[in-house]
């Protein structure tokens, strides 16, 4: 940290820097995998207050792009990211 402040003081015009430190609050989950049209894609599974959410793990999606021609964005429209349950798993084809 030090290393950047010094570089920051050095290399900019800065007569000063705002420093906080942080903590981050993460949800219990655990791994998983949804079986969709074109394969399989590994996720992240929470519940939050009796609602269970499934997102899809990037590099999972990455490859299945690969796979099929699409791109990740599509891939993560078109499977629902974010759903209830791993709704919207279907292939469109």
């Amino acid at each position: 940290m030090d290393e950047v402040q010094a570089s920051l003081f050095r290399n900019s015009l800065t007569l000063g820097l705002r420093r906080r430190l942080l903590e981050r609050v993460t949800l219990s989950r655990r791994t998983g995998a949804v079986q969709t049209g074109w394969g399989e894609v590994e996720s992240k599974e929470v519940d939050v207050f009796g609602e269970r959410y499934s997102r899809p793990e990037y590099e999972s999606l990455k490859r299945l792009a690969e796979k099929t021609g699409r791109s990740v964005v599509q891939l993560r429209y078109l499977l629902g990211a974010g759903s209830h349950g791993g709704e919207g798993a279907q292939s469109e084809e």
